[in-house]
This record gives C-alpha cells, structure tokens and sequence, in this order.
C-alpha cells in the first residue's frame, strides 16, 4: 500500500467479505475472501486460506470485488464464526 494514499486497513477479524474472479495460468476463478486494505485507486487486498494451496494474498482491482455477506461467502475465515456480519 502507498503511503499517505488514504490506504484503510480493516480490524483485525472484523473484515467484509468479497467475491472476486482472480486470473490465474489456468484461468480465471472466483473465490470468496476477506477485503484486507482498501486504497484510493481503486486497489483492494484480497484475502483468504486456500487450503493445501497455501494463502491466497493478491493486490487486485476494487472494481473486481463484490462484497457480500458472511454468510452468502463459500468460505468463511476459521476465527471469524462468531464474528460480526458485514
């Protein structure tokens, strides 16, 4: 993130979800996460645990990103159950 950009870092466990297609070498999916960071750009931090594929972490339009609630998202954060819907 940009220093002085006006970047917003959400509370810890307490971050909206999103949907969002992310383009990969086989293609472009659609994952459900956490929106981390916001920018005036629009740039947003895309979060979420993929498993045995590690964390997904990318930098990626805000334009992308559809935010929805808890629990319309396929995957939900293991700490967050008992957290506050967005």
């Amino acid at each position: 993130m940009t220093e002085g950009s006006g970047a917003r870092r959400y509370p810890y466990n307490r971050e909206p979800y999103g949907r969002a297609p992310i383009p990969t070498a086989r293609g472009v999916i659609v994952v459900d996460g956490k929106v981390l960071r916001t920018e005036r750009g629009p740039v947003v931090e895309f979060w979420r645990d993929a498993g045995a594929l590690g964390i997904l972490d990318v930098f990626i339009p805000g334009a992308w990103v559809e935010r929805i609630r808890r629990d319309e998202s396929a995957w939900r954060h293991l700490y967050d159950e008992h957290g506050t819907d967005w």
